[in-house]
């Protein structure tokens, strides 16, 4: 029987001594916790355990998650988007892109032909009085698209720019310097 007591005292102590299931590995705190909930809802702390979200909410409710071995961060007012995982989606290719010109294919643009292309890239050129020697950016194009089913050539680019090296790039992948870099490259090795 002493043997039993004994047994039941210590499963008591080791249940009591290995530390609460909920206790949080990390608090985050005094930090701005915008929640992806669809509503806009803020918190102030969060706790996490096994990279998933215990809870959140005020400081001071966040705190019953705190144990022993729980790392308290303060994120002195930052901000912190739980479960934000950005996608691979070229934030800020996108933010370089606003001076770029749109050269897609219908239904995000208007690019059929090659000529189109052309067209576009001079009324971007005249509208913005881009000088001569400056670039030309353009983006998302796909040759497949195009009337011709080929990419434009540099003598296509050349005889409306011949002054303008012309980056585009279709999907971003693939880089095209037209005529007048490559002058200017050829000129510097000789």
């Amino acid at each position: 029987m002493r043997n039993y007591i004994l047994l039941l005292l210590y499963s008591i102590f080791l249940a009591c001594s290995s530390g609460d299931q909920n206790d949080a590995d990390v608090i985050y705190h005094n930090a701005t916790v915008i929640l992806m909930t669809g509503e806009l809802e803020i918190a102030e702390a969060i706790a996490i355990k096994n990279s998933k979200i215990l809870s959140t909410g005020a400081f001071n409710k966040i705190l019953k998650y705190q144990g022993i071995k729980t790392e308290m961060k303060n994120l002195e007012g930052k901000t912190l988007l739980p479960g934000f995982i950005e996608g691979h989606s070229h934030l800020m290719m996108a933010a370089q892109m606003i001076d770029m010109v749109n050269l897609s294919s219908p239904p995000v643009s208007d690019i059929t032909e090659s000529q189109g292309l052309v067209d576009k890239l001079e009324q971007k050129r005249v509208d913005e009085n881009i000088k001569n020697g400056e670039w030309l950016l353009g983006w998302g194009y796909d040759a497949d698209l195009l009337e011709e089913k080929r990419h434009p050539t540099r003598f296509d680019l050349d005889e409306v720019f011949p002054d303008h090296s012309v980056f585009r790039g279709p999907g971003s992948w693939l880089i095209w310097l037209f005529f007048l870099i490559i002058r200017l490259m050829l000129t510097q090795i000789s």
